[in-house]
């Protein structure tokens, strides 16, 4: 089920109380809706709920699954992954569920969108040279860029409020076993880690002002039962527990 609660890890209060997973939620730009994805129909759709867990609201309905939400900078629409044309791609869907559109139709796999403050999206891409890859284009699915050609898995990056820098996953400092947080300039240059670990580390998730990212990490490695959330500050600084048996953070703005 999906949680809120103060950033020092108090006032927990779940959202969502159904027998099936409901997870990946992503807030709102203006921190008063949280876009979800939720298997209580049977396979993975998109829903968007208040900050309160009020007004619980399916957008998709389609067999195959609808997956990884993100918001538009202006709060008005959605991105996700689909799996309705036979393998995955990306589709645009207004905030009220008119409007779908699909973005990208190639042969590969697109997964973990974001979109950024200019209007590009960035994605991992599956099945180019046997491996997750990053790639960036515009809304209109042109100016396809790479990001990454490590030659290992990376993935689930995420632009900073002001779409100079993302944060990514890579399998560069573990292989298979472990995964960690990079950073980069927006252009793909300059990747270096976030911080010194040896955790497993993912699902960063940026502060409005970009001054700070919370992010899970599992200490005893992938696919455990001990998942905990931590705040590190965005020079990769300062990492503290937030909360314990929780994971897939996403930050909420104070209301405006």
């Amino acid at each position: 089920d999906i949680y809120i609660m103060s950033l020092d890890g108090g006032n927990q209060r779940p959202l969502t109380a159904h027998s099936a997973a409901d997870n990946y939620p992503r807030v709102s730009p203006d921190g008063r809706r949280i876009a979800f994805q939720s298997e209580r129909d049977g396979n993975k759709e998109i829903y968007v709920m208040g900050r309160d867990g009020s007004g619980q609201t399916r957008l998709t309905f389609e067999a195959a699954d609808d997956q990884l939400p993100s918001w538009s900078p202006d709060g008005t629409q959605i991105v996700f992954s689909s799996f309705r044309s036979g393998l995955a791609d990306l589709y645009v869907i207004n905030a009220d569920g008119t409007g779908l559109r699909q973005v990208t139709a190639t042969p590969l796999r697109e997964g973990h969108v974001a979109w950024s403050v200019d209007n590009r999206l960035v994605y991992n891409v599956t099945q180019r040279e046997g491996y997750y890859q990053i790639y960036a284009n515009n809304l209109n699915g042109t100016d396809e860029r790479r990001l990454t050609a490590s030659g290992l898995d990376e993935w689930s990056a995420e632009w900073s409020p002001d779409g100079g820098t993302l944060l990514f996953l890579t399998e560069r400092d573990g292989g298979s076993t472990n995964s960690a947080i990079y950073r980069m300039n927006a252009d793909g240059s300059n990747q270096r880690p976030l911080h010194d670990s040896s955790s497993y580390e993912w699902s960063p998730s940026w502060s409005a002002d970009g001054a700070q990212v919370l992010f899970s990490r599992s200490a005893a490695g992938r696919n455990t039962d001990r998942d905990d959330i931590y705040i590190i500050n965005a020079d990769g600084s300062g990492a503290r527990l937030v909360a314990e048996h929780a994971s897939y953070p996403s930050w909420a703005a104070p209301l405006r």
